[in-house]
This record gives C-alpha cells, sequence and structure tokens, in this order.
C-alpha cells in the first residue's frame, strides 16, 4: 500500500472536491430546468410551423407578434391554427398559449405558484405557453430575445429537455389552482376605516372567485409571500412606496411579491382600495384552467391618485376623468 504524505493528500482532496463542486453547483439565479433526457439540439426554425391555440384572442395577438417578429428577421413561416391541423409525429412545430397539444400540457405542469411562463424544448417542438393569458406575451419576447435574436441563419441552439421559466412582475395572480397565493396583510394598529377598506377587498374576491381570503396583521405574516398590503405597514414595500408619493396621493403599485394599495391617511388608503376594487378588480375576470379556478390582472405601472383636500365630496374617476360625486367616509 503506497502511502502519500499528509500535505500531498490534503491537496488531493481540496482539488477533488473544487472539481465535484464545479460540476455540481448551479446559478442561483438561473431560470433554465432540464428534464435530464435533454441533449444539444439544433433547430431550424424555417423548417418549423407556428401553432397557436384559437381559442383564446390574446394567443392569437401573442402568435402574430412572433410570426411578424420572426418574418422581419428573415424568418417567414407558416402560422396555422391548432384546430387547422391535427397532431402528426414528427412535425416540427412552435406552439403558442394553451394548445391541444399534449407538449403545450407538459409544459404547463412545469410551472410552481410563482411562475408564469416557460419555453420548452421536445425534440421536435418549441412550447412557449403561460399559466394566463397576460403572461403569454412576455413568454414570446423572451423566447425572441433569448433566442431567435441569437440564432444563425434561422437556427437556433438549445437543450432538447430544457426548459425556461420565467414570470412577468406586470401580472399579478392572486388565484392559481382554485387556491388564492396571495394574503392581505394590515398593519397590527390599523384603524377601523383601514380593516373595512381590507374587508371590501376581501368580500370582492369572494364574490369574483367564491373563496374566502385571509386578512393578517403586519406581524403575522412572513415579508417573502405573496401579499396584498393595505395601508402603511413595518412592510417596506408599502414604507417605500408611501415615502415616494405626495402626501395627498394614494397607489396601486406591484413591488415584488407584494401589491401595495395605500395612502398616507385612512382617508386615502380607502380611496386606493375604492380605485382598486372598482377600477381595477371589477374588470378582471375568473379564469377556468384546468379544471380550477385562476385570477390574474396586468399592472404594467402604478397607478396613482391624487386627492384633493379641499373638496368634501371626492369626484368618481371613470374612464380617464372625474364625473360627479359621491359621499366620502371620513
Amino acid at each position: 500500500m503506497i502511502k502519500l504524505p499528509m500535505k500531498t493528500l490534503l491537496g488531493f482532496l481540496l482539488l477533488l472536491s473544487m472539481v465535484f463542486f464545479a460540476a455540481c453547483a448551479k446559478d442561483p439565479d438561473a431560470e433554465a430546468e432540464n428534464d435530464g433526457t435533454g441533449k444539444a439540439a439544433s433547430y431550424d426554425l424555417k423548417q418549423f410551423t407556428l401553432i397557436y391555440d384559437d381559442a383564446s384572442k390574446q394567443a392569437s395577438e401573442a402568435a402574430v407578434l412572433l410570426y411578424n417578429q420572426m418574418k422581419d428577421a428573415g424568418l417567414a413561416i407558416e402560422i396555422l391554427k391548432d384546430s387547422e391541423r391535427t397532431a402528426a409525429e414528427g412535425a416540427k412545430e412552435i406552439l403558442v398559449g394553451k394548445t391541444d397539444r399534449t407538449q403545450t400540457a407538459e409544459t404547463l405542469s412545469r410551472l410552481k405558484d410563482d411562475q408564469e411562463y416557460a419555453i420548452a424544448f421536445a425534440e421536435n417542438t418549441v412550447a412557449i405557453a403561460a399559466s394566463n393569458d397576460f403572461a403569454l406575451n412576455a413568454a414570446v419576447q423572451a423566447f425572441l430575445d433569448q433566442y431567435v435574436s441569437k440564432a444563425t441563419n434561422g437556427v437556433l441552439e438549445a437543450t432538447s429537455g430544457a426548459c425556461e421559466i420565467g414570470r412577468d412582475p406586470s401580472v399579478i395572480t392572486l388565484m392559481k389552482g382554485g387556491a388564492y397565493l396571495y394574503r392581505i396583510v394590515v398593519s397590527r394598529t390599523a384603524s377601523e376605516q383601514v380593516k373595512e377598506a381590507a374587508d371590501r377587498v376581501a368580500q370582492k374576491l369572494e364574490k369574483m372567485t367564491g373563496a374566502q381570503i385571509e386578512i393578517v396583521n403586519d406581524e403575522q405574516c412572513n415579508a417573502e409571500d405573496f401579499q396584498i398590503v393595505i395601508g402603511n405597514t413595518k412592510m417596506s414595500s408599502s414604507q417605500a412606496i408611501l415615502g415616494s408619493i405626495d402626501l395627498n396621493a394614494y397607489v396601486t403599485q406591484p413591488s415584488g411579491k407584494h401589491l401595495v394599495i395605500a395612502g398616507h391617511s385612512d382617508k386615502t388608503t380607502a380611496l386606493a382600495v375604492n380605485t382598486f376594487v372598482e377600477l381595477i378588480l371589477s374588470k378582471q375576470k375568473v379564469e377556468t384552467v384546468s379544471g380550477e379556478k385562476q385570477l390574474s390582472f396586468y399592472l404594467a405601472e402604478p397607478r396613482v391618485d391624487e386627492y384633493n383636500l379641499a373638496l368634501d365630496k371626492i369626484p368618481e374617476y371613470s374612464a380617464g376623468s372625474y364625473k360627479g360625486t359621491y359621499p366620502c367616509a371620513n
């Protein structure tokens, strides 16, 4: 038996451990997944047909966007509704939306609660799918930016079995799979007016979905969870957003995993809730996805309004202008 000097042995073990970690480490910010069966593959996009879900207006628009962008890049391909061509083994297809193809269903099944779209590569298929219509455009844009733009003569390199997963921060998904992803949060010391405002959001959601949403105070929740934050709380999200608006303003604004609905005072917080319920939430529809209810909406920019302190009655904001008046709670 050969005996190695201790220093040599330690050096060898250190080198071995470095090799092991280099092979096994994964970038924590990476959004790519692999089903373990993949291998490097070339996809000649000129040979593919673009197939989209004809039951969805959003899918149609997203598919047309992809088609036009590819055409502008010199990749003019055929575009068809999924009802216009049945699935055929070996057919080379780019699938957009919730098509009737099994690859689409498999792609959607890989999404977790906080993930909204995926781009998955199979042997002869690229599936671009999203858990809601709003995120589909983001998925198409990601495919264009990350893959089509890097294709050489229309040929892109990817890994068969790989799946690129993402989330559009402008899309707020309150309910998925029939369950709420969010809870409503108010300050532990919230006034009755702010608590009533939170109740109003809860009642509206229950009326829309048939399910109750939990309301907790800011000492009962984890800041890393999805939250609808009503008013000024200990949450850094509400404090930062309120610090960025005027004293007479009120806002509805996404901030990471939080949706902040607030004003500096109880009155402006109540007005912020009124705006959210009447002008944002009331315009949304609850979808049914795989037999389960889902509620999402799109909020690309903060919704900021101002309260004229000189008014005894608050004008109703509608279609971009103030019309009429209604009593404002003190």
